[in-house]
């Protein structure tokens, strides 16, 4: 079980395809791991920063993917060999 404790953070993306692809390395190869999504959808129309409509819908949401402490190094060194750039 991954917790606030045993867990470091992987990877950060807006990229819906890479975390995706990140997510399906980490499967295959048996790595337990969390998402954590953030929906920025509010912020920025709620705010009107961006002027409502104009916001890029891929930008909207914020992957973050942990894994545990003892699987990072691995974990981290299988999604730089097989990611696909």
């Amino acid at each position: 079980m991954i917790t606030i404790l045993n867990r470091k953070e992987l990877l950060c993306t807006f990229d819906m395809k890479k975390q995706a692809e990140v997510r399906d390395i980490l499967w295959k190869f048996d790595i337990s791991y969390e998402v954590r999504v953030s929906d920025r959808a509010d912020v920025f129309m709620g705010g009107r920063m961006t002027g409502g409509s104009s916001e890029i819908p891929e930008h909207q949401a914020e992957y973050l993917i942990y894994v545990k402490k003892e699987d990072y190094d691995r974990a981290m060194f299988l999604v730089q060999r097989n990611i696909k750039e």
